[in-house]
């Protein structure tokens, strides 16, 4: 699949491109793969990183959660 470069050059668009390359049928747990999730604000340090909570286990998890991006303090963008 080719991204266009330009999705990819501030945060805001590369974490809105993370989202539908992830979840393109809507957020999903990445632990228990539950659909009822509710949106839990962003990352203080990142803001377009959006915080969720899963109401089927209970966990918390943001966009990079389970991905090769987690645990990374480097904008995407980088």
């Amino acid at each position: 699949m080719m991204i266009p470069l330009q999705n990819l050059l501030d945060d805001h668009k590369c974490y809105e491109v993370i989202r539908q390359l992830r979840w393109p049928d809507g957020v999903r747990c990445p632990h228990c793969s539950a659909a009822a999730v509710t949106k839990q604000g962003r990352d203080t340090t990142q803001p377009a990183r959006r915080k969720y909570r899963c109401q089927g286990c209970d966990r918390y998890f943001d966009d990079l959660t389970g991905t090769v991006f987690a645990g990374h303090h480097q904008p995407l963008s980088v």
